[in-house]
């Protein structure tokens, strides 16, 4: 897959810099080591415009495209290392290995940039560079060669946009390495369904999916887990995972690994005991009718945001039937009084990052359409608290989703009727 996604890479480059005036400059700086404590680092980890661009995986690379001279180029600065840094963390690419399995026009050594980049930001007109990831050093070198140009001021703009729009519709490598995370992580929630009881803590669940994603080779997860037992799936974005497991209440788990860079997100909630209350049981299938309804409303022409409107609407009706709120429909939505009981968006997009940057509105400001190859979550949920007939608890149901020509086609499989459930749990 990799090499697919190298000539994917090469393919964009060419793209985006046709898309750019000539004597344009893009500087994209790759991400560092971070250091954790004393002399000790965090994993490395690549920004994810840098990968899109260059899926090089390795500390302190610099990319530099440029069309100076009207010829397309593609440029990699990175790590030569020593002898002796590689007997302590084994060896680095180099350059003349990475402008061959890279595609890419030349590669240099990171001690040559500053001359290298000086010399062609004094040629250059526009210089584009992801805004808060430059460095110092970097904005040095183009301020110095600025104060050499003797005319055409250089004007610098922020690449991100720009990526951003173009991340939004993946290919078909892509879907396929999101599906991959997805179907990894559905089996991660397969076992943990069947050995909840096992675990007598949250920490234990977060534990196991983690186990599970690395025995099927994703050693990255997406985001830090969300393994909610009962009260603790009101917090939307609870990662503390250090509470008792309580068998005989919901247990929410929000979580993904990924493939390739390439992100999951999934969530399941169910009961480990297999013995479900009515309350559980209608309120949980109040959010999967919800949810499935969402997943056959995308198709391409929709804008991303009627998603929620359905979701608001849907959500609202079933709670007026089940008598948590006792107004009308109108009357319920325009006092908002669902948001003490679903206060999140029910989607966003999915690729790169688990929340991937794309734009959801246009260039007029106007909400983005589905189309063909977009990548999205459908996460309804309701959250009660301290409800005199239901108690406290909360339920999300997620799935990735990738647009298709006539609707919508779900990357994720792990389980959620309640009989299937129950089945797992027993």
């Amino acid at each position: 897959m990799l090499n697919e996604l190298i000539q994917e890479s090469h393919a964009r480059r060419q793209r985006l810099l046709a898309e750019l005036p000539l004597n344009t400059l893009v500087l994209m700086e790759g991400a560092k080591l971070r250091t954790r404590h004393h002399d000790v680092e965090y994993p490395f980890y690549q920004h994810s415009n840098f990968w899109y661009l260059c899926p090089f995986d390795e500390p302190d690379a610099l990319l530099l495209l440029h069309t100076i001279d009207q010829q397309p180029t593609s440029v990699l600065f990175c790590q030569e290392k020593t002898p002796s840094d590689t007997v302590w963390t084994g060896a680095s690419t180099g350059s003349a290995k990475a402008r061959e399995q890279f595609l890419l026009d030349n590669a240099y050594a990171n001690n040559e940039q500053d001359s290298i980049i000086e010399t062609l930001c004094v040629k250059a007109q526009h210089i584009y560079y992801e805004l808060h990831h430059i460095s110092d050093k970097l904005m040095e070198v183009i301020k110095n060669a600025q104060q050499k140009k003797r005319t055409h001021l250089l004007s610098m703009s922020d690449i991100r946009p720009r990526l951003h729009n173009m991340r939004l519709i993946k290919s078909g490598i892509e879907i396929a390495c999101i599906e991959q995370a997805a179907k990894r992580t559905s089996t991660a929630f397969v076992d943990l369904m069947k050995h909840s009881t096992q675990c007598k803590s949250e920490h234990q669940i977060a534990a196991r999916f983690s186990y599970q994603c690395a025995r099927q080779g994703s050693m990255e997860l997406a985001y830090p887990s969300i393994c909610a037992s009962g009260k603790n799936a009101c917090t939307l974005h609870y990662i503390n995972n250090n509470a008792p497991l309580y068998s005989d209440q919901i247990l929410l788990v929000d979580a993904g690994c990924e493939y390739m860079r390439y992100a999951s997100d999934i969530t399941r909630s169910w009961v480990p005991s297999g013995v479900w209350t009515n309350a559980q049981k209608d309120i949980y299938q109040l959010v999967l009718t919800v949810q499935k309804t969402l997943v056959a409303a995308v198709k391409p022409g929709i804008a991303h945001s009627h998603l929620q409107r359905i979701a608001v609407e849907q959500l609202t009706t079933g709670l007026i039937e089940i008598g948590i709120i006792n107004k009308s429909l109108a009357q319920a939505i325009d006092d908002k009084d669902y948001q003490e009981y679903y206060m999140h968006g029910c989607s966003h997009w999915l690729g790169l990052d688990v929340h991937d940057p794309c734009p959801y509105v246009d260039e007029q400001g106007q909400a983005s359409e589905l189309l063909p190859g977009m990548v999205l979550t459908i996460e309804p949920g309701l959250y009660l608290r301290d409800h005199p007939q239901f108690g406290t608890f909360g339920v999300r149901i997620e799935d990735d989703v990738v647009v298709t020509e006539t609707g919508a086609r779900v990357l994720s499989n792990a389980p959620k009727s309640i009989d299937e459930l129950i089945a797992l749990c027993q």
